[in-house]
């Protein structure tokens, strides 16, 4: 079980020290679905052409921003009525991520976004992204992380302090080049782009993570930011080009790629420009020609194609039929435990999504998702916690739920 005798907070408030972040065995509720879902992992890897463990949305700070007038050093009751902190259920799903990662023949982690809640202090906020990427450097694999709305740490009003920013340059290094193993491979005209892909060349797969919250850091009056993340909320011009051009080689023969970002990409209700990289991706699947930030790009002699994306954002576990590009959208839940009431699942037009209820020190605490794009075209999600598996098949028509 779990030991709470060290609080987190002695370690998460000082400088990072990658040393120090304490470890735990994962709780006893954990071990009988972890064993369940590393048995059917094993079973969908047979005819796996790229798998990915997938965990989004921690937002690993948020009792701390809530609570600034005692600098979050407080244990609170959650709704089995035990005393706990948020961020220990982080670091246990953490544990639980790398433990299926070094316990399976998976390709890789992706970490969707929403690290931070994003109101602390730089030094704070700096503190959590270290003792997460600590966790995660305990994986035998490289993790792909995708910067979500909350991640620049810009959560402290309308126009932000700019010392309290999460810079490129400190991002970047960190969170991409060190957790990818140095792999990402980032706009030639940007070393610290926190928008990149990843070839995996014995099986012709790209993993492109995209950002729609890439601002210019700029300020009129020297102290705050022009810009937010939710005021930016696109992604912009010279990035749609990199996707369209760089990230996607129409030369490259029956690539498969796969894209990411943290906001659905087939949400209306997404990003601003949401739609222009839904028209790169019909068009690159269709072998038509699309206009891409006043430039005409032609996929008709292109040989790949994009069936999958992945994303976080919402807090709600969903899927997302693109029938026009042939083309699926799974959306990962919340690692953070939120109290919305249990919703049944819902199906709007191609968008269904499962809202289950939650408690802390039960397996329905957790929310991992092991995502398998099967050589078939097949969509398989296991999840570790309270959300149902699911299956998708490719038809005529786009995915189907099997």
């Amino acid at each position: 079980m779990i030991d709470n005798s060290t609080p987190y907070y002695t370690v998460l408030l000082t400088k990072c020290d990658t040393k120090s972040y304490p470890h735990f065995a994962l709780p006893e509720y954990y071990l009988d679905e972890l064993e369940r879902v590393k048995n059917a992992v094993k079973n969908d890897l047979k005819n796996a052409l790229f798998s990915a463990i997938v965990i989004a949305d921690s937002h690993i700070d948020y009792e701390l921003c809530l609570n600034k007038e005692n600098g979050g050093h407080f244990w609170h009751k959650g709704n089995t009525g035990d005393i706990y902190r948020e961020c220990e259920l982080i670091y246990r799903e953490l544990d639980t991520v790398v433990e299926l990662a070094n316990t399976t023949t998976v390709d890789c982690i992706i970490f969707g976004g929403d690290i931070l809640h994003g109101c602390a202090s730089h030094e704070v906020a700096s503190s959590y992204l270290c003792s997460v990427a600590d966790k995660l450097k305990g994986s035998q694999l490289p993790t792909y992380v995708i910067r979500g709305n909350h991640d620049r740490n810009d959560y402290h009003g309308r126009y932000c302090p700019l010392e309290y920013i999460i810079k490129n340059e400190e991002w970047t290094p960190l969170m991409i080049d060190e957790l990818s193993r140095c792999n990402a491979v980032h706009d030639e005209n940007d070393p610290f782009s926190t928008y990149y892909y990843v070839d995996f060349e014995d099986k012709k797969v790209r993993l492109i993570v995209l950002d729609a919250y890439d601002y210019p850091l700029t300020s009129s009056d020297g102290e705050r930011a022009d810009y937010n993340a939710e005021r930016w909320n696109k992604v912009d011009d010279d990035q749609l080009l990199w996707l369209a051009n760089v990230a996607l080689d129409e030369k490259k023969d029956a690539w498969t790629y796969i894209l990411s970002s943290h906001s659905p990409i087939c949400d209306p209700d997404s990003f601003i420009n949401n739609k222009e990289v839904k028209n790169i991706v019909a068009a690159f699947n269709n072998r038509e020609k699309v206009t891409v930030s006043g430039k005409e790009i032609d996929y008709t002699a292109a040989q790949g194609n994009i069936p999958l994306s992945l994303s976080g954002h919402t807090h709600v576990a969903s899927h997302r039929l693109f029938d026009e590009a042939r083309h699926i959208c799974i959306n990962t839940s919340a690692a953070r435990l939120a109290y919305y009431p249990s919703l049944p699942e819902m199906n709007n037009g191609g968008f269904v999504s499962e809202m289950p209820i939650r408690y802390e020190g039960t397996i329905a605490e957790a929310m991992i998702d092991v995502i398998t794009l099967c050589r078939d075209g097949k969509v398989i999600r296991r999840n570790l916690g309270p959300v149902s598996d699911a299956e998708f098949t490719l038809t005529s028509d786009g995915y189907r739920r099997i």
